[in-house]
């Protein structure tokens, strides 16, 4: 069965009492409304001029994000959310994981896990940014796919024992306890969808957690995934398949699915009515996709509380309630 999850948005042009009257619509409406999940994303902050690539859109550029947003920090986020509700997850899509240090991140996930009755989910990414890595004093940002390997083999041991050590590339440790430790074991869902990502999801992850693709390159995506798992001796039915997206109603549109629309300097969106978008989820269930995160509004509306929590009521009538 599909579960569907909310992002929240975390970063917002909103003036600072919209922004987070706006989040705690959200984080309700979703709990109200049987959603699975809510999520956050991890930018803190964001440079006025960057020459970083971003390789989810066509000029390698990302015009989206106004470096002069409140940025509001992920984990915080979950935290205070996860004291406004009792059932729904808290996910990270995705949590770049070496802009903290690793056992502080551990810390505050495990916090976290503890605080919310074992109900969160790590998204996690490497990043893009070099920028944003540095002003952070990341350990590496051109070898940071195997630093990020490094994180995750931290957070795994720090989580299951009491007295841990560590001998890594980049960081060491070892002669101290470590509680609390989760309530279950956290989930760690693998971002991307470059080949990279999927050999990491493949040796590391519990999930894979791609964004902004189409039906056609996920399923492809995932057939890669299936052949990496089987070439490590690994059961691909383990992994959860996941996926974030973003969806704006809008009347008019022709044909029978969403139309995707991948713009030069932002991430590609789906645009078009309800019973498109049905359409168009079926075919990444079929790909073997079994939690969707959305992004959803109405073409026309401005960015408020109230608008933001009537297209989620629209999704879940007309387009959640077909996969129930």
């Amino acid at each position: 069965m599909m579960e569907f999850g909310v992002r929240v948005g975390n970063i917002s042009t909103l003036p600072v009492a919209k922004a987070v009257e706006r989040m705690q619509a959200l984080v309700g409406a979703a709990e109200d409304m049987g959603y699975a999940s809510i999520w956050v994303t991890d930018h803190m902050v964001f440079p006025t001029e960057t020459a970083s690539t971003y390789l989810s859109t066509p000029s390698g550029r990302l015009t989206e994000i106004d470096p002069h947003s409140n940025m509001f920090e992920a984990v915080t986020v979950l935290a205070a959310f996860a004291g406004m509700t009792k059932r729904v997850r808290l996910g990270t899509n995705v949590l770049v994981l070496p802009y903290r240090h690793p056992l502080l991140l551990a810390k505050m996930l495990a916090t976290l896990d503890a605080l919310s009755g074992g109900r969160v989910i790590l998204g996690a990414g490497v990043g893009w940014l070099k920028e944003e890595f540095e002003l952070f004093g990341a350990a590496t940002f051109e070898q940071r796919g195997a630093l990020v390997d490094e994180y995750i083999k931290i957070l795994r041991l720090v989580w299951s024992r009491e007295k841990p050590s560590f001998e890594g590339r980049w960081y060491r440790f070892s002669g101290f306890d470590f509680a609390p430790r989760p309530v279950h074991t956290i989930p760690i869902w693998i971002g991307g969808a470059s080949e990279v990502a999927l050999r990491r999801a493949a040796a590391l992850g519990d999930g894979w957690h791609p964004s902004h693709i189409t039906p056609h390159e996920y399923a492809a995506s995932a057939a890669s995934l299936r052949s990496k798992c089987a070439d490590r001796g690994r059961n691909f039915d383990e992994l959860t398949l996941s996926l974030s997206l973003r969806v704006v109603f809008r009347d008019g549109v022709s044909g029978d699915e969403l139309e995707f629309q991948r713009p030069p300097d932002a991430p590609g969106y789906f645009v078009g009515s309800p019973s498109q978008a049905v359409a168009t989820l079926r075919r990444y269930e079929e790909a073997g996709c079994s939690h969707i995160n959305i992004n959803v509004t109405r073409a026309g509306d401005p960015p408020s509380a109230e608008t933001a929590v009537e297209a989620l009521k629209v999704f879940a009538r007309e387009v959640v309630q077909k996969f129930a």
